[in-house]
């Protein structure tokens, strides 16, 4: 049941962001004025069966607040690279491209550039 409403979801275009199945509308962000924030408004969504078989939908209003401009915009305005790592690691990155995947920026490797070929778990 829950692939089902995750199908209706992505209809209605809703776009599945991070692991728990938070389905968030871009294309509507609102601006938070004099910041470069957006704030994506959204929803968390599941069906489970309770007592006597019954089903229950949950759902659950969420919000995902991110900053406008890109992770490389961000990392530019500092003025050194330890003042730089210490402001972003550990922070989470979205993707708006394809999938809107979520990463947390554990490490920044500045020899490397986009042309890199990068490890993944030790691979």
């Amino acid at each position: 049941m829950n692939s089902s409403l995750k199908k209706l979801m992505l209809q209605v275009g809703y776009k599945d962001i991070g692991i728990l199945s938070k389905y968030f509308d871009v294309s509507k962000p609102c601006k938070v004025n004099n910041a470069d924030l957006q704030v994506y408004r959204g929803f968390y969504t599941s069906i489970d069966m309770y007592a006597n078989n019954k089903p229950m939908v949950l759902i659950d209003v969420s919000t995902r607040v991110l900053q406008s401009n890109s992770a490389l915009q961000y990392m530019k305005t500092f003025n050194n690279k330890m003042q730089m790592e210490d402001n972003i690691i550990g922070h989470s990155v979205i993707v708006q491209y394809g999938n809107y995947r979520t990463y947390i920026i554990d490490e920044v490797m500045h020899k490397m550039n986009v042309n890199s070929t990068f490890m993944q778990n030790g691979k």
